[in-house]
């Protein structure tokens, strides 16, 4: 019995050491667990401080001392700080900033068997992209957004049409015959990407070249992928007073305010001096009749449609607001030139080019709230977006996808434009005779279909369309 009670005593003994290199394990254990997440915690705070300056277009240095303030000020001395990360997935790239922190944790039991302390390695990456222009519809010249149907790109027998530049064409319908290309037709693109497939009578080259079944590269319907992307458009203008004018011989020069009805007879004159003009009534340009505006910014806020025959009309720099009134070119040899020109339509106003008028601006923008434009047979249209600097920078129309009107360019017209044509709800038929040149452009439409007899040019440019800003961009990568 006594021999027993001894062996009790040596059991006992063993379990009490081994609890206690349990408890030292647990604490030891438990300090170097705390101690490397709040190094953790300190890395991924320094990786996204450093972030936010890279975001903010800080330079490297920048970046670097934002990370170092951080971790310094958890505590930490002993941190490597890499921009770019030196190696893993973000190897060399700029937009990425890795910090490591290495830390030590002193034991307490540990220390009995000579284990003084406890070694951290910890790290985070973090991503800043300053805020950049993007390219629209994946770099696209000619794009069909609808999500569904047959022929939503559409080339009839004669059509002619050649892309330049970017990626080509997109068809971004789902249905096997989304894209169809009838006879007689000539074809020339960089490239052709469709989300379903695609049906032909016609044969050309690059035909076998044409990628099917690209769902990955689907384009979401606005208003997602326009979401804060496009600028507001301004609010009409008001007028506190009346305006004045004073005629001499054949010309009246009218001043900013409001006003009545204004009729240009023909063989007479209008010139309006810069300002606000808020139009109650008729504008009207009979016959040979011209309107010309002074250097400077001058405002139409009109309440009917402004009529202008004659011409040449001249401005250096010419807005116009409407809810539903229309501008209208009439007649053949009606001109209308601006150095820039501004056409807001919150309603169902148009701008109309009926046969032989011409329109030039090389500054233009174009909004149509729930109408369109016309430019009809034999008209001569020459336009380029506004330049860099603008918000509208680059984007020629646009119409937001709550407006579904069908736009025609119609058999006869010379179209000589520059800059983005953006209808993503509206069907666009450029019919046949129409000679459309669109240089540094994109067309971005729901449908797209062409007919024959014409020749339509597109040549891609994304430093000349419309490139939305994309936001900054600040994440914890890993």
């Amino acid at each position: 019995m006594k021999s027993e009670r001894g062996q009790a005593l040596i059991l006992i003994a063993l379990a009490m050491i081994a609890m206690l290199g349990l408890t030292a394990l647990a604490i030891d254990g438990g300090m170097a667990f705390a101690e490397r997440r709040s190094a953790q915690n300190a890395a991924d705070n320094a990786a996204l401080s450093a972030a936010y300056s890279l975001a903010a277009g800080g330079t490297k240095a920048q970046a670097e001392a934002a990370a170092a303030t951080i971790a310094n000020g958890n505590g930490y001395t002993d941190v490597t700080i890499n921009i770019p990360p030196l190696s893993g997935p973000y190897q060399g790239n700029g937009e990425y900033v890795e910090v490591i922190i290495n830390s030590t944790t002193d034991t307490v039991f540990a220390s009995l068997i000579g284990v003084e302390e406890v070694a951290s390695t910890t790290g985070a990456v973090a991503r800043g992209r300053p805020q950049q222009a993007g390219t629209l519809a994946h770099g696209n010249a000619i794009i069909a957004l609808k999500e569904t149907g047959k022929s939503t790109m559409l080339y009839n027998g004669g059509a002619n049409v050649t892309v330049t530049g970017g990626s080509g064409m997109f068809v971004n319908s789902n249905d096997a015959d989304a894209l169809f290309f009838n006879s007689n037709i000539t074809v020339s693109s960089p490239g052709m990407t469709v989300v379903g497939g695609y049906k032909t009578n016609a044969s050309f080259p690059w035909l076998s070249a044409i990628k099917t079944g690209q769902t990955s590269q689907k384009i979401p319907l606005p208003p997602v992928s326009l979401t804060g992307k496009i600028p507001a458009i301004p609010a009409a203008p008001t007028c506190s007073t009346n305006g004045t004018y004073s005629t001499s011989g054949n010309v009246t020069t009218f001043t900013p305010g409001k006003h009545n009805s204004i009729i240009v007879d023909s063989g007479k004159t209008a010139k309006f001096k810069p300002g606000v003009y808020c139009l109650n009534g008729n504008f009207n340009i009979n016959g040979s009749g011209i309107v010309s505006g002074e250097p400077g910014a001058i405002k139409f806020v009109l309440s009917q449609s402004l009529n202008l025959g004659g011409g040449p009309h001249t401005f250096d720099n010419v807005e116009f607001y409407s809810t539903n009134a229309s501008l209208v070119l009439q007649n053949k040899g009606d001109t209308l030139t601006a150095n820039r020109i501004r056409f807001y339509a919150t309603g169902s106003g148009q701008v109309i080019v009926n046969a032989n008028a011409t329109f030039k601006a090389d500054d233009a923008f174009f909004y149509f709230g729930t109408s369109d434009f016309k430019w009809n047979g034999n008209s001569t249209i020459k336009l380029k977006a506004p330049p860099v600097g603008d918000p509208f920078a680059g984007l020629l129309i646009y119409m937001p996808y709550t407006n579904t009107t069908s736009v025609e360019i119609n058999g006869g017209s010379t179209v000589d434009i520059t800059g983005t044509i953006m209808i993503p709800h509206a069907d666009l038929t450029i019919n046949g005779g129409a000679n459309m040149n669109a240089v540094n452009s994109q067309i971005i439409a729901y449908t797209t279909k062409f007919n024959g007899g014409g020749q339509t040019n597109v040549e891609f440019n994304a430093d000349e369309n419309y490139s939305p800003a994309e936001p900054p961009i600040v994440e914890l990568a890993q």
